[in-house]
């Protein structure tokens, strides 16, 4: 699938850019660095900006990121700037005693990835750089790197509320003992000024990673959430175009949204995300032939969120079964709206029946195995299908 060329998008990479240059200026200049210094420094920008640009493209295609609707990869160009302003700052902290998990950290909760090659990328460049230009230490090196590696493991469960403790417990050890460790080797003595650095330097790690835990997270998480409310609003331009070119679509997406939204709320599953993905759960079938790719290919250019895009691909179960409670419920929402429209076009409105259909069709698709890689527990199921057979808008 080609996708459009995004101005935004390079506007974002050439920000990007511009902070590895600021980064590599800075570490030269403070260092007195000379020419040919600064030249190789720029082809190690050079390589990881190839790498990283590629591997950003390539998690984006395989929807690896979490929020896809910012596929200009803005808060990417953000946080990639501070962790510039933060290996700047830990230029004047003692060697071997930088708290560098801080910039995976950075990369992993504020740009929230889920492609820990990213943020693997992203520490090796500010890491090298630093160890390279401002001490030139190879055991600095190896220290950062094992702490960066560590922490990269360890913020992937932060997000885990039963294990947040133990995440916090690893990143203050991993921080206070790899310093006195390595200063060890450097230096073949102990230094209790290195094993105080060292705590300070994993408290540091440990309040960076809760700050961006509890504070930026639950805003990303929310901004989020909005937008998914937004992109279904009367006054959004893609559904401005759904219900003037079809009012029967539009009535149609605008019902399977409100019914998915009130049961996935009654059944403790995402509402915003079902509301959004029951919407235009038709994109593709909008779009014409093939209708998977098609659907994909809107949304990916309409910047919709990640999440969505993944129901989207799952429409229907024609390339993949629904691989999660959400995709699931809007399959089955839109399944029976559009079998109860087109019972009404051939039956009238008579509500006799309405019952005993829904329960009837939900039964096949419970034993058609459609839902069974979809994590949809069987409670889940029956109070989904009490829900529409006896209190939603099918009724």
């Amino acid at each position: 699938m080609i996708e459009t060329i995004n101005f935004r998008r390079i506007m974002t990479f050439l920000c990007v850019v511009a902070s590895a240059i600021l980064y590599t200026c800075f570490l030269g200049y403070y260092e007195k660095m000379y020419a040919d210094d600064w030249y190789c420094m720029f082809l190690i920008d050079a390589i990881f900006l190839l790498i990283l640009i590629f591997e950003l493209h390539f998690a984006r295609s395989k929807s690896q990121l979490a929020e896809n609707r910012n596929s200009y990869f803005m808060k990417f160009a953000i946080a990639f700037f501070v962790c510039c302003i933060c290996g700047m700052i830990f230029v004047f902290l003692p060697l071997f005693a930088r708290p560098v998990v801080i910039i995976p950290i950075i990369k992993n909760i504020i740009f929230s990835v889920t492609n820990e090659m990213i943020a693997i990328i992203c520490s090796c460049y500010f890491t090298i750089l630093l160890s390279l230009t401002v001490s030139g230490d190879y055991y600095e090196l190896l220290s950062h790197i094992l702490v960066s590696v560590i922490g990269i493991i360890i913020t992937q469960v932060i997000f885990v509320k039963k294990l947040q403790l133990f995440a916090y417990t690893i990143l203050l050890c991993i921080n206070t003992m790899i310093p006195i460790i390595f200063y060890y080797w450097e230096y073949r003595e102990y230094s209790l000024k290195y094993v105080f650095f060292g705590c300070l330097c994993g408290l540091v790690s440990v309040s960076a990673a809760f700050i961006c835990d509890k504070v930026v997270k639950p805003y990303a998480d929310n901004e989020v959430n909005h937008y998914l409310l937004d992109m279904i609003s009367e006054d959004y331009h893609l559904v401005k175009e759904i219900k003037n070119d079809s009012s029967n679509e539009y009535v149609h997406a605008k019902k399977v949204s409100e019914i998915a939204y009130e049961c996935a709320k009654r059944v403790g599953i995402d509402a915003n995300l079902c509301a959004a993905s029951g919407f235009y759960y038709r994109l593709g079938k909008w779009m014409g032939e093939p209708h998977v790719i098609n659907g994909i290919k809107k949304a990916q250019e309409m910047c919709f969120p990640a999440e969505v895009i993944y129901i989207l691909s799952e429409y229907y179960g024609e390339d993949k079964l629904p691989s999660s409670p959400e995709s699931a419920l809007v399959h089955m929402v839109d399944a029976l709206v559009k079998k109860m429209e087109t019972m009404e076009g051939e039956f009238g409105k008579s509500k006799w029946n309405n019952e005993m259909l829904i329960y009837q069709t939900m039964n096949e698709f419970s034993s058609s195995g459609l839902y069974d890689k979809s994590g949809l527990g069987m409670n889940h199921f029956l109070n989904i299908r009490e829900y529409l057979a006896k209190e939603s808008m099918l009724v």
